[in-house]
C-alpha cells in the first residue's frame, strides 16, 4: 500500500488521536477512496515507523472520565471491585482463533472465550464445572467483549 505525503500525514494524526487500526481503514476508505485490509494497513504503519503506543495515551484519557461503557480496553480492575463483568484479551491469539481472553462474571467465576475464525464465540472452560452466568452478566460479557475487539480493530 502506498499513501501520499498527505494521506500518511493523515493516517499519523489519526493514530494520534487514540483511531485504531480498523478507525483507519474506514477513515482511509471514506476519505481517500482507499480499500485496505487490516494486514496491509498494520504493515504500513510499521514500514513508516508509525506506532500504536501513541494510541494507547490518548484511549485511557478518553476511558478515564466516562467510567461506564467506555473502560472496556484490557483489564478493568473498577468493574471487579463492583462485582461486575470484565473481560481481557490474550495477547497471543491461539491459532484457529481470531481473539481470545478471560472473563470474570459477577459472580467470581471466570472462563476462557473464544471467537474463532468464522466468526463464532464460544467458551473453553469456566473456574467452575457446569457454570453457566446470568441472563444480565451473559449481556454485559457481549457489550464489553464488542467494544474490546472494536477497539483492537477486530470489528
Amino acid at each position: 500500500m502506498e499513501l501520499s505525503k498527505e494521506q500518511e500525514n493523515a493516517v499519523r494524526a489519526w493514530i494520534a488521536d487514540g483511531e485504531s487500526i480498523g478507525g483507519v481503514r474506514r477513515r482511509l476508505k471514506e476519505e481517500f477512496g482507499i480499500v485496505a485490509t487490516f494486514l496491509d494497513t498494520r504493515l504500513y504503519m510499521i514500514d513508516k515507523g508509525i506506532s500504536l503506543a501513541a494510541q494507547s495515551a490518548p484511549e485511557e484519557k478518553k476511558e478515564e472520565p466516562a467510567k461506564t461503557d467506555a473502560d472496556n480496553g484490557q483489564a478493568q480492575p473498577q468493574d471487579e471491585a463492583a462485582g461486575g463483568v470484565s473481560v481481557e484479551a490474550d495477547a497471543v491469539v491461539p491459532p484457529g482463533a481470531l481473539a481470545a481472553g478471560t472473563a470474570r462474571f459477577s459472580d467470581g467465576v471466570t472462563g476462557r472465550w473464544y471467537l474463532d475464525s468464522y466468526g463464532r464465540l464460544g467458551f473453553e472452560s469456566f473456574s467452575q464445572d457446569g457454570y453457566r452466568p446470568t441472563q444480565e452478566d451473559a449481556a454485559e460479557f457481549q457489550t464489553r467483549l464488542a467494544e474490546l475487539l472494536r477497539a483492537r480493530g477486530l470489528m
